[in-house]
């Protein structure tokens, strides 16, 4: 200890792949953030590192553990997969009613993190069944919304990116939703998300 220099916390980690190797075995390859720091000539010096490792992972029947050191490695994560984008729809012009739906996009995601079930129903279309986050993470704000017409009148399809922080370790997280929104009477409910009508069908 008297050789270390820094002090690293751990920041978080990301499995990108796992390998097995026999029916008790496998290579798990994590993509590890650490913040490394320390005092020099009175400042404090701080970076953020991120490397690969891979760690081999053996289950005996009952627990799983670690059978060897876990060693540096590197991945290419360029893909020629392209991402899948909305094609066909037109994007809604600007009105009151669409800044009514974009209003509502923070009442959901809101009642969506937070409320039970009972709650969260209220906005929901009677035949949509979405179960809620139930506080396991927090509502931040709305980093973006993009408003389509829908196929049917009152009907949109919104393309949003939500940011939300986790309660424990306040680490906050950027995840894209899309949603179908249609006005039912005098307020809006959401009849699908992360999926078509059509998937609802």
């Amino acid at each position: 200890m008297e050789k270390v220099t820094w002090n690293s916390p751990y920041k978080g980690s990301v499995v990108k792949r796992v390998e097995e190797r026999g029916n008790d075995k496998a290579l798990v390859t994590f993509y590890v953030n650490v913040e490394v720091s320390r005092e020099t000539k009175g400042k404090l010096e701080t970076k953020s590192i991120s490397k690969y490792f891979v760690v081999p992972v053996a289950y005996d029947g009952r627990s799983y553990g670690v059978y060897e050191l876990p060693k540096f490695t590197h991945m290419e994560e360029k893909t020629t997969v392209k991402v899948e984008k909305a094609t066909g729809l037109q994007k809604a012009s600007s009105s009151p009613e669409t800044t009514t739906v974009r209003r509502f996009l923070d009442t959901f995601f809101k009642s969506y993190t937070e409320d039970s079930t009972d709650k969260l129903a209220y906005i929901l279309d009677d035949s949509t069944h979405i179960a809620g986050l139930n506080k396991s993470m927090e509502f931040v704000k709305i980093a973006s919304a993009d408003i389509y017409e829908g196929q049917k009148k009152g009907q949109y399809i919104v393309q949003s990116e939500v940011i939300m922080q986790d309660p424990e370790s306040e680490m906050q997280f950027h995840t894209d939703y899309e949603l179908t929104v249609k006005k039912d009477g005098e307020r809006f409910v959401v009849s699908a998300m992360n999926e078509s009508e059509g998937d609802k069908q």
